[in-house]
């Protein structure tokens, strides 16, 4: 199901937020942009694999996660399975710019929702809105709309506190010991991984995997194996939220709680309790 919303210039200049395009379990045919477009995306993927390419990162997104995409960003994406039913709320507004930097959802990128129904839920409010009155969403009422920008309002609130990044997949050209790299890291990160298990596992001096990554990825991979940890545990403190600071830094994979507390602050500039704690009131 796809639906396109029309708007007027009295409509564009006097609603601050605008909600132009709604898919529910669309079946999507690949997309090449390279200019993109003029309005931002949110996808959820509702089955299947994608494979996003945005500049010189490639993601891997898997059912139940999805990207954000800001105008005007070179994109492309298509399925990596035989199909690919996503979920889409394209939107634009003169506020959004702004807004999105404050509420630290303007970068695009790969995320994993904390709460995988949350958006479905938004997209079933949207399509009930819409299907109520005239059929033809180009004439859709401005009450409607107002409603709309309402909820979108709403729904950019409640993203920021649903959502963690999710880190690119070794770049499309790349070594394949880059990619296996960064395919064991991410299948492992709860582990204790050593430089020294990873090199025997491949087969491959530990001098000669780390500089094959840090060519391809531009960092090494031990900062990459951090940064998927740290990642993980964002999602955590939010989706548990009654689970203890020392047992989430162990199930995602860090050695003390001390140490997990000074990396997080300094990926994040907060403490994971501060996190924790400003998600959850905002």
């Amino acid at each position: 199901m796809f639906f396109s919303i029309g708007y007027t210039r009295y409509e564009t200049d006097h609603i601050p937020l605008r909600l132009l395009i709604l898919g529910i379990d669309y079946l999507q045919e690949p997309v090449s942009r390279p200019y993109g477009i003029p309005i931002w995306q949110c996808f959820q993927v509702s089955e299947g694999t994608a494979i996003l390419k945005i500049s010189d990162k490639q993601y891997q997104i898997n059912k139940g996660d999805g990207f954000i995409i800001p105008s005007h960003i070179p994109h492309e994406y298509h399925a990596q399975s035989d199909l690919l039913r996503m979920n889409l709320i394209g939107f634009d507004g003169n506020c959004l710019t702004v807004l999105a930097q404050d509420l630290g959802i303007s970068n695009p990128g790969a995320y994993h929702f904390a709460e995988s129904s949350f958006f479905l839920h938004t997209t079933a409010k949207f399509e009930k809105l819409l299907c109520t009155g005239s059929p033809d969403l180009q004439h859709v009422g401005l009450n409607q709309k107002l409603i709309a920008s309402k909820q979108l309002y709403s729904f950019l609130l409640d993203l920021s506190e649903n959502i963690s990044l999710l880190k690119a997949s070794a770049p499309e050209g790349s070594h394949p010991i880059s990619q296996q790299i960064a395919v064991y890291l991410e299948d492992h990160y709860n582990e204790d991984i050593s430089l020294e298990q990873l090199s025997a596992s491949l087969g491959y001096s530990r001098e000669y995997i780390c500089s094959i990554f840090r060519r391809d990825m531009k960092k090494t991979i031990i900062t990459h194996l951090t940064e998927i940890r740290i990642a993980h545990a964002r999602v955590e403190l939010l989706s548990n939220s009654d689970k203890k600071i020392a047992e989430i830094a162990s199930d995602c994979g860090f050695a003390s709680p001390s140490y997990f507390g000074r990396k997080f602050k300094e990926y994040n500039h907060i403490t994971p309790e501060q996190y924790r704690i400003r998600k959850m009131i905002r």
